[in-house]
C-alpha cells in the first residue's frame, strides 16, 4: 500500500509541474513586455517610442503576429486559462494557491531581474505604470480568491522596487523611510535601483552620490534577512503538497452506471 501511495504521489507531482510548465512557457515572453513596458496609463510618460527601440536593441521585442505588445490582459489570459481548467477539475483550493504561488513568483523574478537590468524601467513616471499593471494583477488574484497562498505577498519585492522609484530621494528622512518601508528587498537592490534612477523630466533629479551614501550607511545597520544577491531566482521551485482528501462516502443506491458499459443485467443490493 506504501508502495502504490508513493507512485501516485509521484505521479500527480509530475502532472503538476508538467501543467505548471505548459503556463511558464507561454508566460515567459510576455511578462516583461506587459508588467514594464505597456503604456497601460495613456500618455503618462511619452516614451513609447523610447521603449520600442530598446525592445528592439535588446532583442526582446515578442510581438504578434498582428503586430500588437503583449499586455496586461496578456498574462490574464494565460493564467485564466489555467484556472479554468484547475476549476474544471475540481481541485483541492490550496493546490490551486500552491500553483498560483509559484506562477506569480515567476511574473515577479522575471519583471524584477528585468527592472535593475534596464535604466529606462528606472524612472517615477515608469514607476507609477508599473506600480498599476500590478496592481491589475493582484486584483485577478484577489478576485478568484487565491490570495491566501501567498500568491499576492509573492509580488512584494517588485512592489517595493516601484515604490522606491515614486517616493522622496533627497533629504535624511527619505533615506530614513527606504531603509523602513523596502524590507523585502536586499541592501544591493535598493542601492542598485537608486543609482539607476533616471529622471524622467527637468522637474526632476537624479540621485545624488551623497544620498546613496546616506542610505548604505542606514542599511548597514539594518537587520537584513534577504539574500544578499542581487537577481531573483527565477528557476526556484516551491515544493508542492497534496492533502490527502478521502472521498465521499456512496451506498449501491447513489451509483449511477452508464448505459454505455452495457452491464445492465447487474442488480444493486
Amino acid at each position: 500500500m506504501n508502495d502504490l501511495s508513493r507512485t501516485l504521489s509521484d505521479l500527480s507531482i509530475q502532472a503538476y509541474q508538467q501543467l505548471l510548465s505548459i503556463t511558464e512557457t507561454r508566460l515567459q515572453n510576455i511578462i516583461v513586455p506587459a508588467l514594464l513596458e505597456s503604456e497601460t496609463i495613456q500618455g503618462l510618460s511619452g516614451s513609447a517610442v523610447k521603449l520600442a527601440v530598446s525592445r528592439k536593441r535588446a532583442g526582446s521585442d515578442p510581438r504578434t503576429v498582428g503586430g500588437e505588445a503583449p499586455t496586461m490582459a496578456s498574462v490574464l489570459r494565460e493564467l485564466g486559462a489555467l484556472h479554468t481548467a484547475l476549476t474544471q477539475q475540481a481541485l483541492p483550493k490550496t493546490l490551486m494557491e500552491q500553483a498560483f504561488h509559484q506562477l506569480t513568483y515567476l511574473i515577479c523574478a522575471s519583471a524584477f531581474n528585468s527592472l535593475l537590468l534596464r535604466k529606462d524601467m528606472c524612472s517615477w513616471s515608469r514607476g507609477l505604470q508599473i506600480r498599476y499593471n500590478v496592481s491589475v494583477l493582484e486584483e485577478w488574484l484577489r478576485g478568484r480568491g487565491l490570495q491566501a497562498g501567498g500568491a499576492v505577498a509573492t509580488l512584494e519585492p517588485l512592489i517595493q522596487a516601484v515604490q522606491l522609484l515614486q517616493v522622496g530621494k533627497k533629504t535624511e528622512a527619505d533615506a530614513q523611510g527606504i531603509v523602513r518601508t523596502c524590507s523585502a528587498l536586499s541592501s544591493q537592490q535598493i542601492v542598485k535601483i537608486l543609482t539607476l534612477y533616471t529622471p524622467h523630466s527637468d522637474l526632476d533629479e537624479r540621485v545624488t552620490l551623497n544620498f546613496i551614501r546616506s542610505v548604505q550607511g542606514l542599511l548597514k545597520g539594518r537587520s537584513n534577512s534577504q539574500p544578499s544577491q542581487l537577481l531573483m531566482d527565477v528557476r526556484r521551485v516551491f515544493p508542492v503538497i497534496f492533502l490527502y482528501s478521502p472521498p465521499p462516502v456512496l451506498s449501491a443506491e447513489q451509483l449511477v452506471i452508464p448505459d454505455s458499459l452495457k452491464i445492465s443485467f447487474l442488480r444493486k443490493a
